[in-house]
Parts: structure tokens; sequence; C-alpha cells
């Protein structure tokens, strides 16, 4: 906040200029510059990366300044042509942290063409703050190149003091990938200083490419690199996105870490499940058990033996560094492990390791062939329990046919009536002789919703006939016979005994039309 209303202030001040005449320094190109106020940091220097924060505007063919752009933001890399020349031109007159005025010419903007709404042979007004401005790449004077028989070269930029990365084992890296234009710039496809993700994956693996996975086998944990990578080590002849077949790869690397890539058990007691999934613990936490009321956040790799022994990696969630989240017993997880989650703890880690036929059992995952069984490290992060509804009201209203409601929250606007589609967000759950709730299936742990036609016929009659009278945003709960659900026979085979009445919770509903 501090920062945009700075921003702002030093924005009132450039219309401030512009109503007297500014007196800009001008450079040979006739590029004009005023610096507002000075920054404290580096001076910017070519090839570094400046990450700025800017005004637009053009003059029109009155006089009168027109908006382009206002408070935008934009990463480049100087004197790459990633930007216009007078922008290239102009940062490399400031030091980091400056605000600065420029006033760019026609032949060092858009020249003769049309962009948008800016009119062709336009003078370009822009206020910018350089916020932050970084090397983007290393640097490579006078340093010696190393090259191997796979055609592979390396520049070592700093030296590493730490372990030696070994194939199969985990590493995270920071690194900038690019290619060199037909005009010589150098164009980065992929850079972990850009998307503030540091690339993790196993060495070895496949999962990588192999100019860099070569690469990182030759480097300590803590060094610095430059890999010059042959396309027959890179994407081949074939284009990946916008770079051309054939293409020679640079990647700057700094080797962050290099660990064990899988979870090793705490000791050889193992938890066995009926269908012969086991359960090997590698790390204890305090607290309760996993419930099936429980929603869990957790990381995962999946993994298996090769025919050398070697454990590898074929799905990773900290490569994408998306954990996932379900509820144990809705049947989302991966096959196998839902029961294992019910012998674990919230913070705990494991492994479960799950038999071909049965990790196999929804779809064929292509990398499980023969009979090689799918391993599963386990990463609890966090559980919670269940969002069920909290009723605020006891007042149970019994229809002529059996159903019960209870209301929650009556709701605005018009009643649900036949025919209307509305959108529901729902539990539905039984409770067993012990008083225990068991969801069958739901929304509230997915933030997702359902839209029923009303009176169509095509779900369960008991939730049809409960929406009429609903409103929008009303909240209530269904105690819905077998009658009204699946029958005096249940559905055994879905966990819904015979003779059992169905608990729908239903909120968020939306009259759509």
């Amino acid at each position: 906040m501090k920062f945009c209303i700075t921003f702002l202030l030093i924005l009132i001040s450039f219309f401030s200029y512009s109503q007297k005449k500014v007196r800009y320094k001008h450079t040979e190109s006739g590029l004009g510059y005023k610096i507002v106020k000075k920054g404290k940091g580096k001076k910017i220097e070519k090839l570094d990366r400046l990450y700025v924060h800017y005004n637009l505007f053009f003059k029109s063919d009155t006089g009168s300044l027109k908006t382009v752009m206002l408070n935008g933001t934009k990463d480049f890399i100087l004197g790459q042509d990633e930007v216009l020349k007078g922008w290239d031109e102009g940062f490399l007159l400031l030091k980091e942290g400056d605000s600065c005025l420029f006033k760019i010419p026609p032949h060092l903007g858009y020249g003769d063409k049309k962009v948008g709404k800016i009119a062709p042979q336009s003078t370009l007004f822009l206020q910018a703050k350089v916020t932050k401005a970084e090397e983007a790449f290393y640097p490579h004077n006078a340093l010696d190149t190393a090259k191997f028989k796979s055609g592979l070269k390396k520049i070592l930029v700093k030296a590493g003091d730490g372990k030696q990365a070994k194939p199969y084992e985990e590493v995270r890296m920071r690194f900038t990938g690019y290619v060199y234009s037909t005009k010589g710039y150098r164009q980065v496809f992929e850079s972990s200083k850009t998307n503030s993700q540091e690339a993790v994956f196993q060495l070895g693996s496949g999962r990588m490419l192999a100019g860099v996975d070569e690469g990182i086998a030759t480097m300590r944990v803590g060094e610095k690199a430059t890999f010059i990578i042959p396309s027959n080590l890179g994407f081949g002849d074939k284009p990946a996105g916008k770079i051309l077949p054939n293409t020679t790869l640079y990647f700057d690397v700094e080797l962050i870490s290099s660990i064990n890539a899988i979870l090793k058990p705490l000791n050889s007691d193992t938890v066995f499940f009926a269908d012969s999934v086991k359960l090997l613990l590698s790390e204890k936490a305090e607290g309760n058990l996993i419930t099936e009321e429980d929603v869990v956040t957790f990381h995962y790799k999946s993994y298996y033996k090769n025919t050398n022994g070697e454990y590898v990696v074929y799905d990773n969630s900290f490569e994408r560094n998306q954990p996932l989240t379900i509820r144990p017993g809705s049947g989302s997880a991966f096959p196998g492990i839902e029961q294992a989650f019910l012998k674990l703890k919230n913070g705990e880690k494991a492994t479960v390791i799950v038999p071909n036929s049965v990790a196999n059992s929804r779809r064929k995952i292509p990398i499980l062939t023969g009979k090689r069984a799918a391993f599963y490290d386990l990463y609890i992060l966090s559980t919670f329990s269940f969002p069920f509804m909290n009723l605020l009201s006891k007042d149970t209203i019994t229809s002529n046919s059996g159903l019960r409601s209870i209301y929650n929250n009556t709701g605005f606007g018009n009643d649900v009536k036949k025919g209307n589609t509305v959108k529901i967000a729902y539990t539905v759950y039984i409770t067993d002789e012990k008083g225990l709730r068991h969801i069958l299936d739901g929304t509230r742990d997915s933030d997702k919703y359902l839209d029923i036609e009303v009176g169509a016929g095509k779900n369960i009659a008991g939730v049809e006939e409960g929406l009429i009278g609903m409103k929008t945003g009303s909240t209530k709960r269904l105690i819905i016979p077998p009658a009204l659900g699946y029958g005096e026979n249940g559905l055994p085979e879905k966990g819904i005994p015979a003779k059992t009445n169905l608990i729908f919770d239903i909120e968020s509903l939306e009259i759509i039309k």
C-alpha cells in the first residue's frame, strides 16, 4: 500500500511536470530523460534483469497526453531486444531504485506502426521506478570450458563445497535456460528467477533433459555452472514451444541440494491390510489418528523399483509444488492408500506399498508393467475436520411422504418450484448403530456444486422434494427415508445398508432458472 501511494504521488508529479516544460536531458539519439528520485542500488548494466513499475502515455494529435498503461509491472532483460529501443537505452542511465521520466521519440518507440490506440509516429512518455535489478545470466569472462564425450560443455562459475550429486538422488536447483536468437540475443525460455520455483527432480530418472541430467551429475552442492547442451541432449530435431529444432541450449544452474529421493522407514514394523497393501512409518507425530471425517492435505512421491533395484520416481507433487487434498473414504485417492491414511496422524510421513493389481485397478499406469508394485511416500501436511453443517435450529418439519426437514437458514428471494434448476453444495451421509457418521458423497470438501432440475426425476426423490420451497441462500438438513432414497434394500455395495435413512445437508442454493 505504501508503495502504491508513493507511486501515485510520483504520477501526480508527472502530470504537474506535464503542465510545465520539463527540463529533460537528452542523449545523442534524442531520448529525453529526467531522474525524479534517486535510488540507492547498483548501476544498471546490459544483461541485467529489471523489475519495474511504470505508467505509459503518448501525445495525441491535439497535444494532450493519452494513457496507455497505469500502474503496470514488467520484468525484462536489458539489451536483448525484449523492449523498445528507448527503454533499452534509457534504463542504462539509471540505478536500482531510481524513479524517472522518459520522453521517447518515435524512432526509439513504435515508429510508423500503429500499436493499439497509439498512433504512428507518436512520442511516448514513460514514468517508471526500478524496483529491482539483478544479473540475468552468469558471467563467463576468462572462464575455462570443460568438454565431455557426449558433446556437453561446462563452464564452472563457482565451485561448490557440498556433497557430489548422485544418480537417483533428489536434486534441487535454481536455473535459467536460454537460447541465442539469429540476431545473437539471449532469449530465456524458462527461469526460476521469473517463476519463483526451484526445480526439484530425481537425477537420472529421465524426467529432465539428458544434458541437464549429465551436467548436474558433475556438480557439488553450492556449485554454479553454465552448461552448453547440444540438441541431441536437449530437445532434438523437434520444436519445443518457441525453441526451434536442432537448437543448442544454455543452462545457468546453481545446485541447492542433493538428498535421498525417497523416505527411509524408521524400522521394519509393517502394517498389513487385507488386499496386501503395506504401510511403513518413516516419521512419527503426536495426536489423534486420521478419520474418515477428516480432510487431509499431503505431498506425495510415486515410484517403482527397476530391474537394477533402484527406486525410480514417476510422479511427484513437490515438482509441481501442488499438494493434494482428499477425504479418506471419498474414493478420490490413489487405489490402496485411503486405508493407510486411517493409520496415520497429522505431520507423519510413511511409505505405502501397493500391489500391481490394486494400483492399476482404476486405470492403467503404463510405467507399472508386469507385476511391478507402486510405492507412495506420503507427507501429511495438515488435517481438518470435515465441515458438517452446524444446525442453528432443531425444529423438524415432517411431510406427508415421511421426509423430514430442518431449516438452518431460510434464505431470500423466490421459492424453488418444480421445473426450476438450482445449484447446490451438499453432503450426504448415514449414521451407523453406534451413531458414527459415514460420508457417502459430497461437494463441501472440494468447493464444487451440483445443478439439479427439480421434479425431473433424475435425482433422489427426497432431495427433489426437499428443494421445493427453499430460497436463494437457504440451507437445511433433509432426513430421507428409504422410500424416498434407495429403497428398503439399500445399496450394500455402496455402503448403504437396508432400511437406512439418508442425511442430506444442502447449502449455497442458487436458483439458476
